[in-house]
């Protein structure tokens, strides 16, 4: 993980009063798939909380950008029988085959263009 993937996660657990287990498991090195619907709930978490909505969008979107976008993230996506994991760690059922094959095929690409 790089540094800015681990200060957007940093700044997301300390406005969430700590990381979600899935995204405590990416900046452990050990990335999930995260559940569809992972983005909303976060932001209605701290929006809840009295965090500005503008505020919970950005602070939210960037890190599972960050997240999501990362090689390890996409490898973790496109293993056989992947199962997602929700905010609060429990299995939400297993990664569509589309969207395995869609990580794949940018594995591919990037490893095409490295």
């Amino acid at each position: 993980m790089n540094d800015r993937t681990r200060e957007l996660l940093q700044a997301l657990g300390k406005a969430l009063g700590g990381l979600p287990a899935p995204l405590q498991a990416a900046a452990d090195g050990e990335p999930v798939p995260l559940a569809i619907g992972f983005g909303p709930a976060l932001v209605e978490r701290l929006t809840g909380a009295g965090t500005p909505p503008a505020e919970a969008h950005r602070l939210v979107y960037r890190a599972l950008a960050a997240v999501c976008g990362s090689t390890g993230y996409l490898q973790a996506l496109s293993t056989d029988q992947a199962r997602r994991m929700d905010p609060d760690g429990n299995d939400a059922g297993p990664v569509d085959p589309a969207h395995g094959l869609m990580a794949s095929n940018t594995l591919l690409v990037r490893a095409m263009r490295a």
